[in-house]
Order: C-alpha cells, then sequence, then structure tokens
C-alpha cells in the first residue's frame, strides 16, 4: 500500500487497506470462535467427586482432575469430563457423542491380573471423554461405583477428535498445488515487465527510487493481491447451498476436492440398507444335523439355541426400556421372555444362584442368570456369555458370532456336513448369518469363571445352529448408485458383513450387475487363491461363479462384461502387505471389500488413494470414523461428534447426499478454476494496459484502477459463483490441472486476443496524438504521470469492455453448473457495467471525465469504430471459446489424445495399475496357474435353482474342501472354464 501512495494511488491503497482489514477481522474472529468453541467442548466443566489423601473425599471441578486421580461415578449418571478406567462396580454408558453408536455400553470394573494395560485391550473397561454415563451398578450395596482418571484435555479421546477437526489431514489437491505454479508463472512475466520497466525509464533518465516505485508496481498488476479471496467464492456458496440441503460441511476446502471424486466407497448396514434388521427365521442343528427352519423362535423348545437368544447379549433396562444392540434386541424380543436387571433382581439373585447375575431372564418357569459376559469383538467377530440355570449346578458358556470364525471353535462331529450349503443358501439372498454355539462348563466354580480368559474358552464348542435376519436396502440406494455409475463414478462396497451376504446385496443394489463375473480373492501371507463363487473348474482347483438368476442354457459361453474381485479383511490384509502386485489388480477391480475392520476400511481407503483414485467414503457409524477421515471426501450419516470428523455430516440420513455433494464440489471446482483463469486472465490484460501506457510515459490513473479492481473484477468475481450445480453428473469429471495444455492454451488465447485488440486501439489512438495535449489538460501536475490521454482513453475504455468478456468467457455452465442467464445477479451486474462502459466510452458526461480523467477523442466516428472493435472482440472471443476449447480441444480431441486431458477418471487409474505391473512376477506365474485379465469367457452348465439363488453341482459337497494350492505368491483366476 506505501508502493500505491506513493505513486498518488491513495484511493485505491484506502481501498485496498479497508478491505483488508475487514476480511482479516472477520477471519480472527471467527477462527477465534471456532477455537472457544472447540476448547470449551474439551474443557467442560463439572463438580466431581475425587478420592484424596487416603479416603479423604472432596468435591472439585473436573478442570482440576488429574491422570491418577480416584472418582466417584455418580448413580444417577453424568457426562465424562476425562478418560478414566472403571475399577470398581458397573456403568452403562452412552457413547454416541463419541461413536456415532446410539447403543448403550456396559463399562465393567478392570480384572485382577489382565497384564500390561493398553486403551484398545481394555475398552470395555474405560470411560471416556464426552460420553454419559446413564446408569451405575455398585459391586457391593453403599459403594459408589469408582474409576482413576487416565487422560484429561486434549489427550483424551474427545480432545483427540477435536484436534483432528481444528488440524485435518492436509489435502494434496492437484488445482491447490497447480495455483502455486501458476501463480509463479504470473510472477516470472511480472518479473520480465518490471525489467522492461526498469530499462525504460532508464533510459529517460528518471532517477533510481523512481525507477524503483514503478517498476515494483508491475508486480503488483501482474499477481493480483484478490486472488485467494477469489477463490473462496465458489466453496462459500456451495457450502451455503449444501446447508440448505441440510448436508454440513465443517472443511470447506473438502468441497473442490468433491469435484475430482472418482472412486465411491459405501458401508453397508445402516448406509446401503436399512439401519434396522427383522428376524427371518432360526435353524437348529440338533446332533450334527440341521432340522426344519423355524420362521418363530417363541415355537422353538428349550434348547441351546434359544438360550442363546434369550442369554448372549449386553441388554439392559434404561428408564423402564429395553435397550441395546439392535440385532440383540430382535432376537431377544422374539423369544418371549423378559429380563430384569434391577438391584433388588440382582441381589436377589445371589440367594438364587449362589453368585450375583448381571442380568435375569425368565419365561415360566425357566430362568437364565448372566454371570459374565465378553463384549463383541471386530477382531473376533463374535460375543459371549457365561450364563446358569436355575436349579443347575453348573455354568453354560454361550457364544455366537461371524459363522466363519464360530465354526473353527466348534468340534468336529458337531457341524452338519452341509453347513456351507445352508449357510451361502442364506448369505447368497442378502440375509445377515449369525452362528450360535455352546458348551457346558462342568466343575468350574465361579472364582474361576470370573478370572478365566476369553481363549481359554473358546475351544471344544458344539454348534448349536443359524439366526437368520434380513437387513433390507433403502428404498433409494439403486437410484443413487444407478446415477453414480451412469456419472463414471465407481462404487464399491466396504463392509464387516459376510463376503455371500456383501456380494448378494451388491447384486441387489446394482453396484455388481447380474450378468458380471464376481471372483472372489482368498490370501494369507504366502498364498493368494482366486475363486468364483460355486463351479468346480478342474481336479486341482475349486472355482465358484456367481451366476444371473436365470441360469444360462446348457452349452453356451456367456460374455462377462466386467470383473469384479471380493475379498475379506483379513485376506486384504495379507495382500497388502505381502503381495504388491495381487494389491494392484485388487485395487483395479476389487467391489466387495467383507469383513472389514474399522482399520481395514482406513488402510483401504489409503491405498486406493496411493493409486490415483480421488476417494469419497460414505458411512453411519463408528466403524467408518478413520475411513472418513482418511477419504479425500468423507461423507457422514450420523449426527455424532465423532462424525463431525468427516468433512460432511447430512442429516438425512439417505445417501442421496453424495450425488448431491459431487454436484456441488463439481460446480464449486468449475467456479475456482474459471475464477482463477479470469482472474489471471484480466491480470495479464491489466498488465499489457500498464505496459503499453508505460510507452508513452503515462498509465491508468487511480480511479481508473479502483473502477476496474474493485466495481468490476471484484463484482463479478463474487457474482461468478452464484451459478447453481447442474441437477445431473456428467460422465466425466472438470478439469483439475491448471498446467495442462487446455486451460493455459484458453487463458494466454484469451489474453493474446485482448492484448491484440488493446494494441489495435492503441496504435489507432498514437497515430492522431496531439504533442501538446498533455500540457493544455494536465497543466498544473507537471510531476505526475500525464493520465488524460487519447491512449489512455481509447486502452481504458476497450479494456473495461474485456475483463466482462473474459468473465463471460469463463463462467461455465453445463454439465457442471446452469446456463449462466439463470445466474441474475452475474447477467445484473454485467448488463450495468456494459451500459456504464458505453456511457463511458460513446459520451462521457463531465463528472465522469473529471472523475475517471478521461480524453475521449472528438471524432464521433472515432468512437464507434472502438465500439466495433469491442463487439467484434466479444463475438471473437466467446465463440473462440465456446467452439475450439470446450467442443473442439476438451470435447473432442481430449478423448483421442492423453495429453490433452485435464481431469483423471478411474478408468485411467485403473489402467495405469494394471500397466505397470510387474512382467517377470506374472509370467513366472504362468507355470503355476493361469493368469486372466477381464472380460473373462466362462461356459456352465445349466444348473436348476430356486429363483435368485445359484445352485449347487451335485458333484460338489460342502462338507468336502476343495484342494489347496500353495505355491509361495501364486494368484490364479479361471478362464474359460468348462465343468
Amino acid at each position: 500500500m506505501s508502493l500505491w501512495c506513493s505513486y498518488g494511488y491513495y484511493y485505491y491503497a484506502g481501498a485496498i487497506f479497508v478491505t483488508t482489514l475487514v476480511s482479516l477481522s472477520m477471519t480472527v474472529y471467527e477462527t477465534r470462535k471456532l477455537q472457544r468453541m472447540l476448547r470449551d467442548r474439551v474443557h467442560g466443566n463439572e463438580m466431581v467427586e475425587v478420592v484424596r489423601d487416603g479416603n479423604k473425599v472432596e468435591t472439585i471441578s473436573s478442570e482440576m482432575l488429574v491422570p491418577g486421580d480416584i472418582i466417584h461415578i455418580p448413580q444417577h449418571g453424568c457426562e465424562v469430563m476425562c478418560d478414566a478406567v472403571v475399577v470398581d462396580g458397573t456403568a452403562i454408558v452412552d457413547e454416541a457423542a463419541l461413536t456415532g453408536e446410539s447403543v448403550p455400553v456396559v463399562k465393567a470394573a478392570i480384572p485382577d491380573g489382565g497384564g500390561p494395560f493398553t486403551m484398545k485391550a481394555y475398552q470395555r473397561h474405560i470411560l471416556h471423554s464426552g460420553t454419559k454415563v446413564l446408569q451405575t451398578r455398585p459391586s457391593e450395596k453403599g459403594h459408589p461405583v469408582t474409576a482413576v482418571v487416565l487422560r484429561t484435555g486434549f489427550a483424551t479421546s474427545k480432545g483427540a477428535l477435536i484436534r483432528s477437526i481444528m488440524f485435518p489431514k492436509p489435502v494434496d489437491f492437484t488445482f491447490y498445488r497447480h495455483t502455486y505454479y501458476f501463480i509463479g508463472l504470473l510472477a516470472s512475466i511480472a518479473f520480465c515487465g518490471m525489467i522492461y520497466s526498469a530499462i525504460l525509464r532508464t533510459m529517460r533518465g528518471q532517477n533510481v527510487s523512481e525507477i524503483i516505485i514503478r517498476s515494483l508496481d508491475v508486480i503488483t498488476i501482474a499477481v493480483p493481491p484478490a486472488l485467494p479471496a477469489a477463490l473462496s467464492v465458489g466453496v462459500v456458496y456451495a457450502q451455503r447451498r449444501l446447508k440448505q440441503s441440510r448436508i454440513f460441511c465443517l472443511s470447506p476446502r473438502a468441497i473442490n476436492v468433491c469435484g475430482s471424486i472418482n472412486l465411491v466407497c459405501f458401508d453397508k448396514t445402516g448406509t446401503l440398507t436399512q439401519e434396522g434388521l427383522e428376524l427371518k427365521c432360526v435353524v437348529p442343528s440338533v446332533n450334527g444335523d440341521f432340522t426344519e427352519a423355524l420362521e418363530h423362535p417363541a415355537d422353538l423348545p428349550d434348547s441351546f439355541l434359544k438360550f442363546c437368544m434369550v442369554a448372549c447379549h449386553s441388554l439392559t433396562i434404561l428408564q423402564g426400556k429395553l435397550s441395546g444392540d439392535p440385532v440383540d434386541l430382535i432376537m431377544f424380543n422374539a423369544t418371549g421372555w423378559t429380563l430384569d436387571d434391577s438391584d433388588e433382581t440382582v441381589e436377589e439373585s445371589a440367594t438364587r444362584f449362589g453368585l450375583m447375575a448381571s442380568a435375569i431372564m425368565s419365561h415360566g418357569k425357566e430362568t437364565l442368570g448372566i454371570v459374565r459376559d465378553f463384549p463383541f469383538s471386530s477382531d473376533l467377530q463374535r460375543m459371549s456369555t457365561v450364563v446358569r440355570r436355575i436349579g443347575d449346578d453348573h455354568f453354560i458358556y454361550l457364544a455366537k458370532g461371524a459363522p466363519e470364525k464360530i465354526i473353527t471353535l466348534c468340534q468336529i462331529e458337531s457341524i452338519p456336513e452341509d453347513f456351507q450349503e445352508q449357510l451361502d443358501v442364506f448369505t447368497q439372498r442378502g440375509s445377515r448369518v449369525l452362528a450360535v454355539a455352546w458348551k457346558s462348563l462342568q466343575d468350574m466354580k465361579f472364582d474361576k469363571i470370573a478370572k478365566i480368559k476369553r481363549e481359554e474358552l473358546d475351544v471344544g464348542l458344539f454348534f448349536a445352529g443359524f439366526i437368520v435376519m434380513e437387513n433390507r436396502l433403502k428404498s433409494d440406494t439403486p437410484t443413487v448408485l444407478k446415477e453414480l455409475q451412469q456419472a463414471n463414478i465407481r462404487c464399491i462396497m466396504v463392509t464387516g458383513d459376510n463376503m455371500h451376504t456383501a456380494i448378494s446385496v451388491a447384486r441387489e443394489c446394482g453396484m455388481v450387475k447380474e450378468t458380471d463375473d464376481v471372483q472372489m480373492v482368498t490370501a494369507n501371507a504366502d498364498v493368494t487363491h482366486w475363486s468364483h463363487s460355486h463351479k468346480v473348474a478342474s481336479d486341482d482347483l475349486q472355482f465358484q461363479i456367481l451366476t444371473a438368476p436365470q441360469a444360462a442354457p446348457s452349452s453356451t459361453v456367456i460374455n462377462l462384461p466386467y470383473q469384479h474381485l471380493a475379498v475379506s479383511g483379513e485376506s486384504f490384509g495379507a495382500i497388502r502387505t505381502q503381495q504388491p502386485e495381487v494389491l494392484k489388480k485388487l485395487l483395479a477391480t476389487g467391489t466387495v471389500f467383507a469383513r472389514m475392520s474399522p482399520v481395514d476400511k482406513e488402510r483401504l481407503v489409503e491405498e486406493l488413494q496411493k493409486a490415483g483414485f480421488y476417494v469419497a467414503m460414505c458411512g453411519d457409524g463408528a466403524n467408518d470414523v478413520g475411513a472418513l477421515k482418511a477419504a479425500h471426501t468423507g461423507v457422514s450419516l450420523s449426527e455424532s461428534e465423532a462424525a463431525a470428523a468427516a468433512p460432511f455430516t447430512a442429516c438425512t440420513g439417505s445417501i442421496e447426499c453424495v450425488p448431491h455433494v459431487l454436484k456441488e464440489g463439481r460446480a464449486a471446482l468449475v467456479t475456482s478454476f474459471g475464477i482463477f483463469k479470469y482472474m489471471a486472465g484480466y491480470s495479464l490484460a491489466q498488465f499489457f494496459t500498464v505496459i503499453l501506457l508505460y510507452s508513452i510515459g503515462t498509465n491508468l490513473s487511480d480511479l481508473q484502477f479502483l473502477y476496474i479492481d474493485f466495481f468490476q473484477v471484484l463484482i463479478l468475481s463474487a457474482a461468478f459463483g452464484r451459478s447453481k450445480a447442474y441437477t445431473r453428473l456428467a460422465r466425466r469429471p472438470p478439469p483439475t490441472s491448471l498446467i495442462a495444455f487446455v486451460p493455459l492454451f484458453s487463458v494466454f488465447s484469451q489474453v493474446f486476443l485482448a492484448c491484440g485488440t488493446q494494441l489495435a486501439v492503441f496504435f489507432m489512438a498514437y497515430s492522431e496524438k496531439d504533442n501538446t495535449s498533455y500540457e493544455i489538460m494536465y497543466p498544473n501536475h507537471s510531476g505526475s504521470p500525464p493520465f488524460y490521454s487519447k491512449e489512455n482513453f481509447a486502452v481504458f475504455t476497450v479494456s473495461t469492455f474485456q475483463y466482462i468478456w473474459l468473465a463471460v468467457a469463463f463462467a461455465k455452465g453445463l454439465p457442471y453448473r446452469q446456463r449462466l442467464y439463470k445466474n441474475k445477479i452475474f447477467c445484473l451486474c454485467a448488463a450495468v457495467m456494459i451500459g456504464f462502459n458505453l456511457m463511458m466510452l460513446l459520451g462521457p458526461t463531465a463528472p465522469i471525465r473529471g472523475v475517471l480523467e478521461l480524453l475521449p477523442p472528438e471524432s464521433w466516428n472515432k468512437r464507434l469504430i472502438y465500439l466495433g472493435i469491442v463487439v467484434a472482440n466479444a463475438v471473437v472471443a466467446l465463440l473462440f471459446e465456446k467452439i475450439v476449447i470446450d467442443f473442439l480441444i476438451f470435447g473432442k480431441l481430449s478423448e483421442k489424445y492423453k495429453w490433452l486431458q485435464t481431469s483423471v477418471t478411474h478408468q485411467a487409474v485403473e489402467k495405469s495399475l494394471l500397466a505397470n505391473k510387474d512382467e517377470a512376477w506374472w509370467n513366472g506365474m504362468e507355470g503355476l496357474g493361469r493368469v486372466v485379465s477381464a472380460p473373462t469367457l466362462a461356459t456352465m452348465q445349466k444348473v436348476a435353482s430356486p429363483p435368485g439363488i445359484p445352485a449347487y453341482p451335485s458333484n460338489l459337497s460342502p462338507s468336502r474342501s476343495p484342494r489347496d494350492v500353495s505355491y509361495s505368491n501364486a494368484a490364479f483366476v479361471g478362464e474359460n472354464l468348462q465343468t
């Protein structure tokens, strides 16, 4: 600003100063407001009872707590203000604010002799800051529930969450990175102009200080100071429109990144499917054989399957209502039993059972009590309890969980031979299946039960049957996925559910077409197997093929147009760490990722990003938080504080928000892209104006600069971003690279056109130059630049039109934004400016001439010639941008020539992944197994099957295991298989 003041540009310097001051003040205010709000959320204040100096109980502020303090948890509940571990008693906690799960969690006292303490290993004993204690149960009457403080403030789990919100992961986005390169290019041009100005003024004999000041002024013209503010325009309007749709954005920078998304990961349960489940049936197993499936478990006679439904859970009574995991609630309510966990009942259980039970379940004369529970673990994929029947002298161990995990714990003679066949029948229909097992704990006393480890109990179980639940798709899921696929956006499923269930849901929702081939990949550290879903390929390899609902006619060759890979979390982990070549193929064609833990989900997102995809993640629960934060764009369907770590939170609960976010992201990116091109074009055009006028010893006046920069460019830039997103997603993502051929050619073509036009009118005015005009029109300012000149008038008035044409040319409409004429504010501003510019060009009044220091030509013919040049400039500029840039280069030629492409599609990334494979590695595998690339031709025999369910070949016995192939680092797929 001192530079402009020294040049006499007081109005311009003052306007810049006021604008900058207001902008900085608002930024500081909003930043400070957000920081204080986040700090208050971490450092809440409640009065807490703390035990100090032996048994002395004090009531202090929670802000005074330090690690190691012993605190009492009130019986009526409270908000936890620190991380603490329960050492005595039990607490029922609502962790929805931290995890997004609305299910109350039971936190028990930490056991003695449990080994080294870690936060992860002892999660079920830890109270986290920000959660709410709903109810407590003391271990003895009159004794409070006690906990030891572990962490406080920003060191807590909630503090870490707030830190991730305040300091999100940096976004390495091509557009943002290239803006710096482009600014560097503008600075280089400015440097050349500065050298030119210095040489010119030196030749004219000006003093050194004058040369330095005037030359440095050129840099502020070529590199516009308003550029950062202008780039945020599209983001601000997009954020406002998203808020109106009840989609809240915490990280505005992520909006532009949304415009480049070419792959979306979806969680299944609660995201693609409805939150609630319906109990479909139970399938008991007696003495190693399945019995008839029952749709009403209440009709099931007393058995260990029924006992598991009744007592293998973590349900509790809160405010007179049964609460807990939705799956547990559905199972328990279906049995018709009742649960009582009141203090009186629990105390009475000590008399009836000979020990204290945490909950009592009863129905008629039958009564069960839970004496110990092992909560569900995503790593183990199961939960279990130890129960006792009234009148029995022994305990029973009950377990339920993923069938593939439970079966590994069971005695072989208790497993039906058609176990896998029955499981596949349900999972391939999209049902969720839980396996149930039990064993009797004979001669085991309560003291040992209280201390025994889970691993010691999880052996020698007896299989009791299946519990089958139905998880229906949300009504809008197929429509949304179809919209994304039509927009050339790849969709994949990342779920913790069973593999076959996930594949079935993927087919049902359209993520996998009915005619597409799905190959399941299983791997450990040394071996990778590729198999179809259910046909035997040869004596050495067993393949299964997921066919369409209507089986193919006999001896018909079906062309499967696309090949999808499906993999479990365990196999994905082995491939990620041990099989980099297989990982490339998995990332390129993987569609279903099942049995994925929260850590697996996060790592998958990171691997996809490393491969070059722009990844969005959509989920609704605590299991998705890591992936939501890791993705380029995280869209959470949960309103919990944990989900706030994701850039976007949708209150609608529907995945319809995903295409909405992507549309707004594309519109914002196109807006930012266009504004950047506009600011670059305007600054270079103005730079050329100044260089031209420097050549005759003059310049634009103070108010001329002010009119151009504030009353034209700033207003047009602000109105630029008001264009709404287009209603449909285009198949091609918008451009992201500013330094690619197309945007550079577009900007510099428009700049050359503008410069050529200015040069033409400059020489037209210069040819009529009156050498005495400066002295006559500017007699009292001999020491200042002679702004009054015909050249100044010609170049200034024509250039004011050019800034409008540039804005119109770069304000792209379809296919990412609505047509420009629908942006009424922009059109109105442009119309007013054109009218004012016409008045300046054709008939400026005396006040306007005086304020803007204009010297119009006396001849009307000359003014009309200038007007004709302005109109010709507009026609050429707009047609060139529309026909040459948008239609010919971006629309046609870029499809043929890779070097013209400015955006990244998922096909390009997949092609790059498969093209960069290690040929030596894959060639070495050809001697061991056949490697195939999609599309695969598979010859299949027609097999009778229920509607929608693949049938099983008569020669495939589910009780038999396929002969494993154990080649180190080998990968196999089937090609042209004939059964």
